[in-house]
């Protein structure tokens, strides 16, 4: 699934006038490769981190002594 999302991204880029202004003003395909991929990285780190910020708490809260 994932390399015939990446195919149609490319050949979005390549073919279409708007994909051709995105190489142009991203430095070309392997800046827009750095960009998605540090996106992606950002973007993971803010689910991981929320995910865990909550839990945390959570965890505590459950497996504390609530009688003492």
């Amino acid at each position: 699934m994932y390399i015939v999302l990446g195919a149609a991204s490319l050949c979005y880029l390549y073919l279409t006038k708007k994909g051709q202004q995105i190489l142009d003003a991203g430095g070309g395909l392997l800046g827009v490769v750095y960009g998605l991929s540090i996106a992606t990285g950002l973007i993971w780190l803010s689910l991981v981190l929320g995910w865990g910020l909550v839990k945390i708490p959570i965890n505590y809260y459950k497996y504390s002594d609530l009688e003492s």
